[in-house]
């Protein structure tokens, strides 16, 4: 049996929740920490301090 999907349904499928932020997107633009491309901007500017 065939199922239908819509390209709308389709594409919700692969929205993810930003680990940081309420922000849905899409599964592609996600980095590896799971976070939206803002929130991984923000991380990439914060000073992390050095642990020796």
């Amino acid at each position: 049996m065939w199922i239908e999907e819509t390209i709308e349904e389709a594409q919700a499928r692969m929205v993810r929740k930003c680990g940081r932020c309420p922000r849905e997107v899409h599964y592609m633009e996600l980095t590896r920490e799971g976070l939206c491309p803002e929130c991984a901007e923000k991380e990439r500017r914060e000073v992390k301090p050095i642990v020796k």
